[in-house]
């Protein structure tokens, strides 16, 4: 992992024109020692979870699921955090996680993100973290697919 000094040299030093600026932004979470792909692979281990377990607890449509966990994909906010809860990430975990996606931080002044740091220290599921923002009146983090609603109906 380099240091934000090194990074600082290599900015002043190296980045001349927007090509090479490009290609230092896209490289930017490598800088940072994981990527989001190669941590949330660490947590899946770490919590004991495989793929499939965490992309059907999830209720993100497989493939775009895979693709998002894979890096092929830009992950939103509201998917990253039905993985993270799919996962049993902790919020500390969580955290690191939308940082390393580029996403913005849970706020705990925010009602909707109170709700989801709430579930996330509680352990609840995808699924019983929606049933309490739609009670709240808040966006869902899923929409679910309508094979998931035929099973859990």
């Amino acid at each position: 992992m380099r240091t934000t000094d090194d990074l600082m040299k290599q900015l002043n030093s190296t980045v001349s024109d927007e090509h090479m600026l490009e290609d230092y932004l896209k490289n930017i979470e490598r800088y940072n020692g994981n990527s989001f792909k190669d941590y949330f692979e660490i947590l899946m281990k770490r919590h004991g979870k495989t793929r499939p377990e965490v992309v059907k607890a999830s209720h993100i449509e497989r493939t775009f699921a895979e693709h998002m966990i894979g890096g092929s994909k830009k992950i939103t906010r509201n998917n990253l955090l039905a993985l993270c809860i799919a996962c049993g990430c902790t919020f500390p975990e969580v955290e690191k996680c939308l940082k390393l996606s580029s996403n913005s931080a849970l706020y705990s002044k925010k009602q909707r993100d109170a709700i989801i740091i709430y579930s996330i220290n509680r352990g609840l599921s995808v699924r019983e973290t929606n049933d309490i923002l739609y009670e709240n009146g808040m966006e869902l983090l899923v929409r679910y697919e309508k094979s998931d609603e035929r099973q859990n109906s």
